[in-house]
């Protein structure tokens, strides 16, 4: 007997979510291992899928080779190491999990259309095709007429509740799932307790729109156990951030996150860590509101080290 699978009466959506929840832990696990040499068999187990079918299923979800991903991924962090390190172009090929300054060499011109060395120097090309797909927020950013305060301060997010945006440049996607997980907590109720954070997932400077990933969640009780087909729950390790407070529209958020970089960063004792960056809402019931801005912003920092 035959069986006929009608697909106008599954549950596409929650499918779909627990699919892409199985491939956010591929997107971790990269980023947690960003200087070795990561196959698609390591990657297919991360996510439990057969080795064999991996492959399709993450091409089909994410619009890219595994292989391409994981690659865009190293380079996209190497382009911080070049631009608020003084390491070796050697020691960030390693860092990454390059073998050689040959190979990662190549893999970097072969992406950004420019060696390292001027990517350090001068930034991306004008006309490459990069930066004909990265979102274009340099037209908001304006020389700072003050100095931002910044203070160190360590951190550790035990739970946290989360939905990850995919192709989050689209209009009004990130505020739909912001309303999503802001409603969802109060009807769980933990939003009284709760911080609300946004985390950028990849280099707004370098990532094509189309691949630009933003998180939102909100700090929950460690030992609350819930199951939603959209909403996850992950930790972040403790680690030191350099945070900053500002207030106001879009163009001053990014200003305040070029600042942190651009000017602070390179000027201090300390470089990226291998987490994510994030923005703490500090008015809750505005945090829907972006017609203006009451932000937290936090860079996850390490000790910089000579080589």
């Amino acid at each position: 007997m035959d069986v006929v699978c009608n697909t106008k009466n599954t549950n596409l959506t929650s499918q779909k979510d627990i699919y892409l929840s199985r491939i956010g832990l591929v997107h971790n696990y990269v980023n947690e291992n960003l200087n070795k040499k990561i196959s698609i068999a390591e990657l297919a187990n991360v996510a439990n899928f057969s080795s064999f079918h991996f492959h399709r299923i993450f091409q089909a979800l994410m619009k890219e080779t595994v292989n391409n991903y994981v690659n865009r991924i190293k380079l996209e962090k190497a382009t911080q190491k070049l631009s608020y390190t003084d390491k070796s172009i050697l020691d960030i090929a390693l860092d990454c999990g390059f073998s050689s300054t040959a190979t990662f060499s190549r893999a970097f011109r072969n992406y950004f259309e420019c060696s390292p060395s001027h990517y350090r120097k001068k930034g991306l090309l004008k006309d490459s095709r990069i930066c004909k797909n990265i979102p274009h927020v340099s037209e908001y950013i304006c020389p700072m007429n003050d100095e931002q305060t910044v203070i160190i301060k360590e951190l550790e997010f035990k739970k946290i509740a989360y939905i990850t945006v995919y192709n989050s440049f689209e209009e009004g996607k990130v505020l739909q799932y912001l309303n999503l997980i802001i409603d969802w907590a109060k009807q769980k109720n933990v939003y009284m307790q709760g911080d609300i954070l946004g985390m950028s997932l990849d280099d707004v400077m370098v990532t094509p729109k189309d691949k630009y990933r933003y998180l939102v969640g909100i700090t929950i009780p460690e030992d609350f156990v819930f199951l939603h087909s959209e909403i996850k729950s992950m930790s972040i390790p403790k680690s030191k951030y350099a945070i900053s407070k500002v207030n106001g529209t879009i163009g001053n958020v990014i200003n305040s996150w070029n600042y942190l970089y651009n000017t602070w960063l390179i000027n201090s004792d300390y470089e990226p860590n291998h987490l994510y960056a994030f923005e703490k809402y500090l008015d809750k019931e505005k945090a829907n509101d972006w017609s203006n801005f009451d932000l937290e912003i936090a860079l996850p920092i390490k000790s910089l080290r000579n080589y």
